[in-house]
C-alpha cells in the first residue's frame, strides 16, 4: 500500500514562510502572496497529466471497484453495485488488451488515444473480442451464461433511475461478475 500524499493544505502551508500568506491557484499558476494584491512569489508548475494505465494499475482499480460493488450490495445499494461491477470487468478486459498487445498501458487521455480511438470504448462485448478471450469464454457454456448476466452492463446505466435493480438481481450479477473476472485473470497471466 502506497503512503497517502500530504494533503494539499499541508503542502501549500509548508511552502509558505509567513503564516498569513495567501495562496491562489489559477490554471497552471500558483501565486503565494502577502496581502490582497502583493504577490511575493509566482511559481509556475505543471499540472500532472493522466498517464497510460499500466496493467498493474488496471488490475488494482478493477479489484477495488469489485470490492466496492460488494460493499454497496451488502449495504442495500444494488444499483451502484451493478454499476461498479461492470466497470471492474471493463478494466480487467482493458488490462488483458494491454498485455496481449504488449502496450505500455491503456490510454487515459485524449492525446494517448490518438491512433487508438477504436479502443476508446466501454462496450464489454467489443472489449472481450479485442482481448482475444471471446472464443474461449463462449466455448464454456456455464461461463458464457455468467458472461451474459455480467455483460448486460452499460456505462450509461449511471443515469438509470435509482431503485430499478433488486438485491437479488444485483447479487446474481455480482456472482456472475466474480466468475468472469476469475476467468479473465487466469487467462491474462501471460
Amino acid at each position: 500500500m502506497r503512503p497517502s500524499p500530504p494533503s494539499r493544505s499541508n503542502w501549500l502551508s509548508s511552502n509558505s514562510s509567513r503564516t498569513n500568506d495567501r495562496v491562489v491557484l489559477l490554471g497552471d499558476r500558483l501565486t503565494v502572496g502577502h496581502g490582497p494584491l502583493k504577490p511575493s512569489i509566482l511559481v509556475r508548475f505543471q499540472v500532472p497529466q493522466p498517464n497510460m494505465l499500466s496493467s498493474q494499475t488496471l488490475y488494482e482499480i478493477a479489484k477495488c471497484r469489485f470490492q466496492e460493488a460488494e460493499i454497496l450490495l451488502k449495504n442495500g445499494k444494488p444499483d451502484g453495485a451493478i454499476y461498479l461491477s461492470g466497470y471492474s470487468i471493463e478494466l480487467m478486459l482493458k488490462r488483458t488488451i494491454v498485455m496481449t498487445l504488449n502496450w505500455d498501458g491503456y490510454p487515459a487521455s485524449k492525446k494517448e488515444f490518438e491512433g487508438k480511438t477504436s479502443f476508446k470504448i466501454h462496450d464489454l462485448n467489443l472489449l472481450l473480442n479485442f482481448s482475444g478471450l471471446e472464443k474461449e469464454l463462449q466455448a464454456d457454456t456455464a461461463l458464457y451464461a455468467k458472461w451474459q448476466v455480467a455483460s448486460s452492463w452499460e456505462s450509461e446505466s449511471r443515469y438509470t433511475e435509482i431503485g430499478k435493480v433488486t438485491d437479488l438481481d444485483a447479487g446474481d450479477t455480482i456472482e456472475a461478475t466474480r466468475e468472469v473476472l476469475n476467468f479473465i485473470l487466469a487467462k491474462s497471466k501471460l
